[in-house]
């Protein structure tokens, strides 16, 4: 697996992780506010038939201070406006017990109105009776019946808080295994990432910085097949171009060595033969302008030799030029050995002409002496 999807892969999975984390303590606290309004309304109905029932005792106490005392009677007889009432009509029941205590509750509290309106309106000699026989008695039977009532609401709010309490546990709990696995996980992804990623990188950083200092025979094993791997390889492959190229410029070197070497050989003896040559040149110079000033001594009684020494002044100056020419091209010889060879060359002919001119010469001062000796003769 690349670590490009290695990373994604683990990337995800924490991203996943922390989504359920963070929905499931959505959902838990969500449930514990639904617990907490439960809790909240059970504890509101009962402050509210607590209430009922002290309301109802103080009516009851002046009820009795009317038939007893003959005080007016100042209490409520709508038993619609009570608290009790207001209970009644917002507490239904959960079970079939509760709903029976809250039917009789209900028929209780009209009863008792009802007994208590009679009263009011009965004359003296009855409310007496009425009140024993009747209003006593439903207002002896309504604390029982608010009190089971009453037990049966603290009953519900106990289990409400104990369940509560427990997720409550349960989230705190949840909340901090959630956490330590995150953690763990970020932890565990953090040491994967440096043994996957980190490390190697560090390693090819060295090996690179090895590589840039010189060192040609520096390499990289990496056998996971991932984008380091590619990195391993390319770096090797690199490095060893690199290590052919150098190899191939220093064959190269060594050949070009060798071949200055014999060129510069080469050059040594072209340099030493055009060194003779010029020495024989310079001789053969010399030697033309003597016997040219001998023929020119001669040629004042001989026209035809004359012309025939001028001739040969011409071509030993030329000559003497041509050698002239040479000692330059000695002189360049490292720039252009071929332009060397090929002026040596020509020296050569020029040479061999001289050569040809001399022997001419010779061949005449032999005509001119016999020219003169018939001339002493005669």
């Amino acid at each position: 697996m690349t670590l490009k999807k290695s990373i994604g892969t683990g990337a995800a999975f924490i991203i996943l992780l922390c989504l359920a984390v963070v929905v499931s303590y959505g959902y838990m606290t969500f449930y514990l506010a639904g617990l907490q309004d439960k809790e909240n309304a059970y504890l509101e109905r009962d402050d509210t038939l607590n209430q009922g029932q002290l309301e109802l005792s103080v009516w009851i106490d002046q009820m009795e201070q009317h038939v007893l005392e003959g005080w007016p009677f100042e209490g409520e007889l709508d038993h619609s406006e009570t608290s009790h009432v207001s209970f009644i009509d917002d507490y239904k029941g959960a079970s079939e017990g509760e709903q029976k205590i809250i039917s009789e509750l209900k028929s209780n509290h009209i009863m008792l109105h009802q007994t208590a309106e009679k009263i009011v309106e009965a004359g003296e000699d009855e409310k007496m009776d009425i009140y024993i026989d009747e209003f006593k008695t439903y207002a002896n039977a309504t604390a029982p019946l608010v009190g089971g009532i009453s037990n049966i609401l603290k009953e519900k709010l106990h289990k409400l808080r104990t369940e509560r309490i427990a997720a409550q546990n349960m989230t705190g709990y949840f909340i901090m295994i959630a956490s330590i696995s995150i953690v763990g996980i970020i932890v565990l992804a953090t040491v994967l990432l440096f043994r996957m990623v980190l490390r190697p990188i560090s390693g090819v950083s060295e090996k690179i910085k090895l590589f840039g200092d010189g060192n040609l025979d520096v390499s990289f094993q990496y056998n996971k097949k991932n984008e380091i791997g590619d990195i391993a390889d390319n770096f090797n492959k690199t490095v060893q171009s690199f290590r052919k190229i150098v190899g191939g410029i220093l064959s190269s070197s060594d050949k070009v060595v060798s071949a200055v070497g014999v060129l510069r050989q080469r050059a040594d003896k072209t340099a030493e033969g055009a060194r003779e040559q010029r020495l024989q040149s310079e001789q053969a110079a010399t030697a033309s302008e003597e016997m040219s000033q001998t023929i020119m001594d001669i040629s004042k009684n001989a026209s035809i030799a004359s012309e025939t020494s001028g001739k040969t002044m011409e071509i030993a100056n030329e000559g003497k030029q041509i050698s002239e020419g040479a000692i330059e091209t000695v002189n360049s010889v490292h720039t252009s050995t071929s332009d060397l060879a090929k002026m040596v060359e020509r020296l050569n002919n020029r040479v061999n002409e001289i050569g040809d001119i001399l022997t001419l010469i010779n061949d005449i001062a032999d005509q001119t002496n016999l020219l003169a000796l018939n001339a002493a003769i005669e």
